[in-house]
C-alpha cells in the first residue's frame, strides 16, 4: 500500500531499467526512472553496456585495456546508483555487461519479465561524435528497438535538467 507521500514499497515483480552511459543526460535519465520507480513501486536496475574494442594482436593489452575500461564502468555506475540512493532511498541493482549496446538492452529487458520501462538518455557521452549508447538508440528509436523491446520506451531529451523532470514527477504524484 502506498504512503501518504506516493511513495510505495518496491516490488521486486516491477522494475524499471535505466541505461547509463556516464553522460549527463543518461544521469539525469536515471533519476528521472529512480523517481518513477519510487512512485509507481517498481524496483531501479541500472544497466551499462560495454562496447569493448577488438584486439587482433598483443592479447595482454587486451586484457589490460579491458580491465581499465571495465574497472571505469563499475565506477561510473557505483556514482549513479549512490547518486539515486541519496536523492531517492532507492538502492538500485545494477548489471554491467559486454556487447552492443542495443542488443544488450534488448535481450536483458526479454530475459527479465519484471522490466516494464526502459530510460535512457536521448544524448551520449559528451566528446564524442558517435557513442554506442546514444547512436543506436536514438537512430534506431523508431524501428529497431522499439519494436523489439517487450515494454516501453522512455526518452529523456538533453535539454531537460534533472530538476524540470523531477517537477513532473511531483506534479503526477499529486
Amino acid at each position: 500500500m502506498a504512503e501518504e507521500s506516493g511513495d510505495q514499497a518496491p516490488a521486486r515483480d516491477r522494475k524499471i531499467l535505466a541505461c547509463v552511459d556516464g553522460s549527463e543526460n543518461s544521469r539525469v535519465a536515471a533519476a528521472y526512472a529512480a523517481r518513477l520507480a519510487r512512485l509507481t513501486g517498481a524496483h531501479l536496475s541500472l544497466l551499462h553496456v560495454l562496447h569493448m574494442p577488438t584486439f587482433s594482436h598483443w592479447v595482454g593489452v587486451k586484457t589490460q585495456m579491458k580491465r581499465e575500461i571495465r574497472e571505469k564502468a563499475e565506477t561510473m555506475v557505483g556514482e549513479v546508483a549512490k547518486g539515486v540512493e541519496e536523492s531517492c532511498g532507492i538502492l538500485p541493482e545494477f548489471f554491467i555487461l559486454e556487447g552492443l549496446p542495443r542488443e544488450r538492452i534488448i535481450e536483458t529487458a526479454r530475459d527479465d519479465r519484471a522490466i516494464r520501462m526502459v530510460v535512457v538518455g536521448a544524448a551520449g557521452q559528451e566528446g564524442q561524435g558517435h557513442h554506442p549508447v546514444a547512436g543506436s538508440l536514438v537512430r534506431h528509436l523508431g524501428d529497431r528497438l522499439t519494436s523489439d523491446l517487450p515494454c516501453p520506451l522512455l526518452v529523456v531529451p538533453p535539454e531537460m535538467t534533472e530538476e524540470e523532470l523531477c517537477r513532473g514527477i511531483d506534479v503526477m504524484a499529486r
